[in-house]
């Protein structure tokens, strides 16, 4: 009895390994068109799975094919057929197995050959989810909020109690290879920074435009907007990554809001030096007498410059900036000036020096330090009390406070990471108003203890003693803060 067997030859596609495991779908009428999803990697994984089971169920089908067509061989060879009775049931059963077989891998065909055309479905609509991706890719979020207790002995000072800080909402969207915008709000903004305050204020909002493009060596990029301010180290360095609550009293007075609105271009000199010179107002944004009185037609623009080196351990900079600030019109509260002083600082300047190495006897270990020298007055608050801020009943055009003053300030900070989760750090700062005088001397130094929840979370506690001699009149030269700040990045 000769018997040929059909089965059908199962052909599993090498690149459908690479796509995605699922349960084939039922069959279609042919007035439906396929429903075409996009292959993410877990449905890759689910073709493949299904694809590999498939054949394995394939291979074991076709081996007991295999063994049945041998044994239907023997039987007959036997020549005990037609003549026994078992021999013939045997057969027979034998017979309808491989038919069972037989129908088992046409299925299995049909399924995989399904499975296949999904894929391809599915492949058909991966340029657009390429795009999507690339869409995504073009907007990054920078988001974080910061709430905090804090505890302090100042006279005068902030009220004990919880407050937002920060939350600071911002994106950065990149238009095309070369061109990307930066913009953030802050929503708990506030003339001190220090109360609780849901008042919203906008600090970035600046264009970036790679003229050549950073490789190997640091590139040319040109910066145009609100920008933080390219002086030292401090001033540009985002509050969600700085060690102590807030910055120097040094940045923090006369560079009020970090920010300055102009052009800024960076030049690379190879591999590990970079250069830059800026075009700006002559104040930050957020200066004290920029936002509190109008400012004289005859301000004057201000330059920075500085130059920059960094390896895989140090960072260091040297960088300054030259400008004026504009006749204080004192009194101004929004209507009738009362008072214009015509004092005008015309050789208003800042030199900074900033090191920063990391690694320091042990890889854990980091030391920073900054330093500032310059010549200005300490900015005017109207309305606002305590020494050196505030101009109100203010009389003598000749008083110091009005008049132009060489300044200084520097801070040092050691720190150490002790693992992925645990920071620690020490930080002694000073700030003199006016060196060609005593009584102005401000100083300060405290201890900070982070702790890292997961990447995007950590916990702060932080304490500081302050001795500042301008305060003397009032008896409270010296206080404390502790701050205990929660922070959530996302």
């Amino acid at each position: 009895m000769a018997m040929v067997l059909s089965l059908p030859v199962v052909a599993v596609s090498q690149e459908a390994s690479t796509k995605q495991t699922i349960s084939p779908e039922p069959a279609k009428q042919e007035s439906q068109k396929p429903i075409r999803r996009r292959l993410t990697g877990k449905q890759r994984e689910e073709a493949l799975m299904a694809l590999l089971g498939k054949q394995s169920e394939s291979k074991e089908l076709i081996a007991k094919a295999t063994d049945l067509t041998v044994s239907i061989g023997k039987l007959a060879a036997s020549g005990k057929l037609p003549q026994d009775v078992e021999a013939t049931k045997l057969m027979k059963t034998m017979v309808e197995t491989l038919q069972e077989i037989q129908d088992r891998l046409k299925k299995i065909d049909e399924d995989i050959e399904e499975i296949k055309g999904w894929i391809e479905g599915q492949n058909e609509n991966l340029p657009i989810l390429g795009q999507d991706v690339a869409d995504l890719k073009k907007t990054k979020w920078g988001n974080y909020v910061q709430f905090q207790y804090r505890d302090t002995d100042q006279v005068g000072g902030q009220t004990d109690a919880f407050a937002f800080r920060r939350i600071r909402l911002g994106l950065t969207q990149t238009i095309d290879p070369k061109t990307s915008i930066k913009v953030s709000f802050d929503l708990a903004q506030n003339a001190t920074g220090l109360s609780n305050n849901s008042a919203a204020q906008l600090r970035d909002a600046f264009l970036i435009y790679d003229i050549e493009a950073s490789d190997v060596a640091v590139g040319t990029q040109l910066m145009g907007g609100q920008i933080p301010a390219p002086l030292g180290y401090e001033l540009e360095r985002s509050s969600s990554e700085r060690e102590f609550p807030e910055r120097a009293q040094y940045n923090r007075v006369m560079f009020d809001g970090e920010r300055l609105r102009g052009l800024n271009l960076k030049k690379g000199l190879g591999a590990n030096a970079m250069a830059q010179v800026g075009v700006w107002n002559a104040l930050t944004f957020n200066d004290t007498e920029t936002r509190d009185v109008t400012g004289s037609t005859g301000n004057k623009l201000g330059v920075t410059a500085g130059l920059r080196y960094s390896t895989n351990h140090l960072d260091a900079g040297i960088s300054g900036f030259w400008s004026s600030r504009a006749p204080r019109q004192a009194g101004y509260n929004g209507g009738t000036q009362t008072r214009v002083f015509s004092e005008e600082i015309e050789d208003r300047h800042f030199y900074y020096a900033d090191v920063n190495y990391v690694g320091l006897f042990l890889p854990g270990i980091f030391l920073r330090a900054e330093g500032m020298v310059g010549f200005d007055r300490v900015p005017l608050a109207v309305n606002s009390t305590g020494s050196g801020a505030s101009n109100s009943g203010v009389s003598d055009p000749n008083d110091r406070r009005l008049v132009g003053k060489d300044m200084a300030g520097y801070q040092l900070m050691l720190g150490y990471n002790i693992d992925a989760r645990n920071t620690i750090a020490f930080r002694y700062e000073q700030f003199d108003r006016d060196m060609d005088r005593g009584g102005d001397l401000f100083s300060g130094y405290g201890v900070s203890y982070i702790y890292y929840l997961n990447p995007g979370a950590r916990l702060q506690l932080a304490h500081e003693i302050f001795e500042d001699k301008s305060r003397a009149s009032i008896g409270d030269q010296r206080y404390g803060a502790t701050t205990l700040r929660v922070q959530f990045k996302f």
